[in-house]
Parts: structure tokens; sequence; C-alpha cells
């Protein structure tokens, strides 16, 4: 009784149920107690379900700075976001850096902002790459190693630093068909460009997560 009881417990609090089943066959080693165990993980699973959300889901919204995809788009979202190009939803207010920019100018821009990334644009405002923060913030720790850095005006070569084919989409997508292409590949940002490779905004996972997450919230983004 008690193992059932902490499987029942261990159920309804992290609502996993084939996983937790084969956990607790290895520990007992007992195939006669595998029937009444999935009873009761699948009990208090569908109990816990129906009172609020999993330990899991608490956690998720209360950290804001973590976005999770949903795995598809429900009919509903299909039938407002297919009307929606990547143009109408991206952020068109991009940071971005030069092809060679100063270590001053750098800090000042990560100081100022948090973002994972940084899109690099010619003199015409053409995409050429994007830079990861990361790579930015080892930059200015080592910036006298570079071989970008030029000693005279503290200038440092960006497009080394950075991915020269950033994945990109053109501005006349619709939302799900980029929604898709977004979550197979696992990307962390989609550059928006029109005909000319011209740069016209962004798209993040933080911009996914709130278009296309289900549920009222969901319909009130969209909208």
């Amino acid at each position: 009784f008690a193992l059932m009881g902490a499987a029942g417990s261990l159920g309804g609090f992290s609502r996993m149920t084939i996983s937790l089943a084969v956990i607790f066959l290895e520990i007992t080693n007992n195939m006669h107690l595998l029937l009444p165990m999935m009873l009761v993980i699948l009990l208090s699973k569908t109990i816990g379900d129906r009172f609020g959300p999993s330990v899991y889901d608490v956690v998720l919204e209360a950290n804001p700075e973590i976005h999770l995809l949903e795995d598809s788009l429900d009919e509903d979202h299909h039938l407002v976001l297919e009307g929606l190009t990547v143009h109408d939803v991206c952020t068109p207010e991009v940071l971005v850096l030069g092809a060679f920019e100063l270590a001053e100018q750098i800090m000042k821009l990560l100081v100022q902002s948090t973002f994972a990334g940084y899109p690099i644009v010619d003199r015409e405002g053409r995409l050429v790459g994007l830079v990861p923060r990361v790579k930015l913030v080892a930059a200015l720790a080592q910036k006298r190693c570079l071989d970008g850095l030029q000693a005279g005006g503290g200038l440092i070569n960006v497009t080394r630093l950075a991915e020269i084919a950033p994945e990109v989409t053109l501005w006349t997508t619709p939302v799900p068909r980029a929604f898709q292409h977004f979550r197979s590949t696992g990307l962390q940002h989609l550059c928006v460009i029109d005909g000319q490779h011209l740069l016209l905004g962004i798209l993040t996972r933080t911009d996914f997560a709130r278009l296309c997450r289900s549920g009222r919230k969901g319909v009130e983004e969209v909208r």
C-alpha cells in the first residue's frame, strides 16, 4: 500500500505516467504490481488534471524567461494565423550591428539589452549574419587577443564572430509555415527579409510562444 501511495503521489505531482510506472517497476522488480500501479498512476493523473496544472507547469508560469512551444497549432489558431504573414507578427525594431563595431558600442548594447543574438547588416540594411550574445561577451573579454581587433581604433570584426548563414524567411511567409519550420529545426531566431535581402524584423521563441500558445491567452495575443 505504501508503494501504491507513493506512485499515486508522484503521479499527481508530476503527471508522469509511463515513465513513472517503468521507474517503479525497475525498483520493485515485480511484474505482478505493474497493472495496479499503472491504474493508480493513471487515476491520480486524471484527478490532478481536473483540479489544476502540474508542478512543472506552475514553475514555467512563474519563470517568464522560459518559453516552450506547442507541439502543433490547433484548428482555431490555424484559421486565424493562416491569414497573417511573418511580417505582420515579427518584431520590426531590431537592434543590429555593423561589420565593424567599437568595443564600447558593443558593451553598451549588451548592457542595455538582454537578447540572445543580434543581426549584422551592411550599410544598405541587407542581412549579413547573426552573432550570438555569448560570442560578443567572449570577444569583449578577450578583445586584445582577437584577430579582428584593430589596434588603432579598438574596432572588433563582428562578422568573424557571426553565423554567416542565419535562418531567414521571406516576409510573405504564412505564420503557421514559419512556426513549423522554426519548431522542427529548433531555431532561436528567424530573420524576416524582403526580396532584396533587407532585414525587416526578427522572430524569436518568445514571439512564437506568445502567438501560438493554447487557451484564451493565445487567442488574445493573436487578436
